[in-house]
């Protein structure tokens, strides 16, 4: 799984514009997020963070996710999944609403459930399971209402695709940070 992340980490270093310093970073963003996600055939809840730098209208974007299955006395393990992304993209809008379209690629790995069963009556049952780790392809589109310059809050709609376990996640989104310019007439001068 070190191997996998190191090379995307390359990959992103070298395509990026930071590296040839022809962009100033203009804008950031620090994003802590809670949400629940839709599985194979599981759902949970769980929450990460994400870390945004703006070179003028392109977004660069870091992020890790935890997210856990919802069950109640239910099957044993419970299946769980982490991930770390990074994705580019681009935005519309910029002071008070703000459209966000971002791909990339992501790195998943945790635990699922396999077929077989062990029954334990009414409190459910153990069953064998399966550390996995994989690569996908991450997109993600948010919704953003920014009330100031350093604060905003939205919906994050985002999905992994990987060959074995593929993820859709619905996550409510704060951020904090340099996040919108500040018109001539929204500064008050005390």
């Amino acid at each position: 799984m070190f191997k996998e992340l190191l090379i995307i980490l390359i990959l992103f270093a070298v395509s990026s514009n930071l590296i040839y310093c022809q962009n100033t970073i203009n804008k950031y963003a620090f994003s802590p997020k809670y949400g629940s996600y839709y599985g194979n055939s599981t759902t949970g809840f769980g929450g990460g963070i994400e870390f945004n730098l703006t070179l003028k209208k392109t977004m660069l974007s870091i992020d890790y996710y935890h997210f856990k299955e919802f069950i109640i006395l239910g099957d044993s393990p419970d299946e769980y999944f982490n991930q770390v992304g990074i994705m580019g993209g681009t935005y519309f809008g910029e002071n008070f609403f703000r459209f966000q379209l971002q791909g990339g690629f992501a790195t998943m790995w945790g635990v699922k459930r396999e077929d077989s069963y062990i029954s334990r009556g009414l409190l459910g049952g153990t069953t064998t399971y399966d550390n996995f780790s994989t690569v996908g392809f991450v997109m993600k589109t948010g919704f953003k209402l920014n009330p100031v310059n350093f604060f905003g809050f939205g919906l994050d709609f985002q999905v992994n695709i990987n060959s074995y376990y593929t993820a859709f996640m619905v996550l409510f989104a704060l951020e904090f940070g340099k996040i919108r310019t500040v018109n001539k007439l929204e500064k008050f001068d005390f």
